[in-house]
């Protein structure tokens, strides 16, 4: 099992932001998409690495 993990509410945390800089500031967009793409970028990268500790075979019984 997975750790529980902080990114996906940073993650739509940054969207958000990008939604409401739409209305409001071209600022906040660009605040919310930096924060997204680094969100997403460390996420990635955790999954990666979970992925490379699996075993290579999996038994399927």
């Amino acid at each position: 099992m997975p750790e529980p993990s902080y990114l996906p509410v940073v993650t739509a945390a940054g969207i958000a932001l990008i939604l409401v800089g739409l209305v409001f500031s071209v600022i906040v967009s660009a605040i919310g998409a930096v924060v997204t793409a680094i969100a997403t970028a460390i996420w990635i990268g955790k999954v990666r690495r979970e992925m490379a500790e699996l075993p290579l075979e999996h038994d399927h019984h």
